[in-house]
């Protein structure tokens, strides 16, 4: 497939509305010319991403749209529909792999999206602390590892995401003490970063590794 291929298969969504529990509305032509900039950087710069845009758009015709802001991103498989908002997304950080907190990269949360798209294998990891302290648990789900391996291609190893629960937005409280400091483990590498709740919610204020513990 070429990459004209892929532009005769995206389609815009036009006015205002809701799919699924999503609001979305039509992008502005700012905003279609950068997101498909954005393809196009990950198209020509990642075998892999290449592969993920070739398989979501030959399988059926991609809607893009834009996402509230409180949404940040997302997908719905039944309509191959996918709704990003920018100025949202340049308000994001994650905790990388050398334990630093680092600016996400458009182009990632852009390709994020068209991996779910892939099917319904492709998944994130369940919120609830009770499954994330589990020794079994998956902190990266089906999407981020090949996320990550785009992002290396891509020459952003720097946003190899430790795991899908490391991401605070510029607009949660918690942003402003994380952003305090930079390097949480003096760059060693590490497999898990979870970031927990703030001003008394539960989901993931319950933060225990001691099953997951090594001994010797």
């Amino acid at each position: 497939m070429t990459w004209d291929n892929v532009l005769n298969n995206i389609q815009f969504y036009t006015g205002s509305g809701q799919i699924s529990s999503y609001v979305i509305s039509e992008l502005s032509s700012d905003q279609r010319t950068s997101i498909l900039g954005y393809l196009h950087e990950l198209y020509h710069g990642s075998a892999r991403a290449k592969q993920v845009i070739d398989q979501v758009v030959s399988s059926q015709n991609v809607v893009l749209g834009l996402a509230d802001p409180a949404d940040v991103a997302w997908f719905d498989r039944p309509s191959h529909t996918v709704a990003f908002n920018l100025s949202s997304i340049d308000k994001l950080y994650y905790v990388n792999k050398n334990g630093v907190l680092v600016k996400e990269k458009p182009q990632i949360s852009v390709i994020h999206e068209f991996i779910h798209l892939l099917g319904t294998s492709y998944v994130d990891p369940s919120e609830e602390s009770s499954y994330l302290n589990a020794s079994f648990s998956d902190h990266q789900g089906s999407v981020l590892p090949v996320q990550n391996i785009i992002s290396e291609q891509m020459g952003y190893s720097v946003n190899h995401q430790a795991s899908y629960h490391a991401a605070v937005s510029e607009f949660d409280p918690r942003y402003s003490i994380l952003s305090a400091r930079s390097d949480y483990t003096e760059g060693n590498e590490i497999d898990i970063a979870r970031i927990g709740d703030f001003g008394g919610q539960q989901l993931n204020d319950d933060l225990d590794h001691s099953s997951r513990a090594v001994s010797g």
